[in-house]
């Protein structure tokens, strides 16, 4: 292939990301105007960090639709999925956003992303060391760009595979050391990836500071989503 296609080829998947990353803005900007309707709903920002093909779209689509593809497309561009949950007593309305390919280009993860985010995930692939000593990356990534602190989480996907290279006791002292709550789980048999969603917001909601803020009755997008209603028992 020559210099100037690998140009082109560039330039093409540059332009598609930025297009792709401008149509998610818009239609946040839309959901954000359509959402002027006082209700019980408490609404939560969520951002889900972590290297290309640690499992971070299949975890989202596990929570959400409750469904694994063993092929996930990629995705250009941001993506942001909006899905309401009964949890200990109110409804709670988790804003989940994606990076969904765009740490390819990590110069293009806009401060907008990190805009507004009461939680993050940082997820990492057991099966890849390299993956975890990344997660100290996305760190200082989400630290630049968001001024109020997060209620984070580690997260060791993919603990349905043989070949392990990060051991539960690694990515624990790993979590204790950064400040995080620690998870491992399985998108694919769904291990541990409702529980570490539903913990991770527990602790937001029950940070004062975080009620203070953002009082129970707040600006939502009526009905956009069934109510899922969670109660105390495992969903493993």
């Amino acid at each position: 292939m020559t210099t100037n296609r690998v140009y082109c080829k560039l330039q093409e998947s540059s332009s598609r990301f930025l297009i792709a990353t401008f149509s998610m803005f818009i239609y946040k900007e839309l959901f954000t105007f359509f959402s002027m309707v006082d209700t019980d709903v408490v609404r939560i920002k969520l951002i889900v960090l972590g290297d290309s093909g640690v499992g971070k779209s299949s975890l989202i689509r596990r929570f959400v639709e409750d469904h694994f593809m063993q092929d996930e497309p990629a995705t250009i561009g941001y993506d942001f999925k909006p899905f309401n949950v009964e949890l200990d007593g109110e409804i709670v309305q988790f804003n989940i956003w994606d990076t969904a390919g765009a740490e390819r280009y990590s110069g293009y993860l806009t401060p907008s992303f990190y805009r507004g985010a009461n939680g993050a995930f940082y997820v990492y692939d057991v099966t890849s060391k390299k993956s975890l000593q990344s997660v100290h990356y996305w760190i200082e990534q989400a630290e630049q760009f968001t001024q109020q602190s997060l209620t984070k989480m580690l997260v060791g996907n993919k603990i349905d595979l043989l070949d392990r290279e990060v051991p539960k006791r690694e990515g624990s002292e790993f979590a204790r050391q950064s400040g995080m709550i620690f998870l491992e789980t399985s998108a694919k048999t769904s291990e541990n990836v409702r529980d570490a969603f539903l913990e991770l917001a527990r602790k937001i909601l029950q940070d004062p500071e975080f009620r203070t803020v953002h009082p129970q009755k707040g600006l939502t997008l009526e009905n956009s989503q069934p109510v899922q209603r969670q109660d105390n028992s495992c969903a493993c």
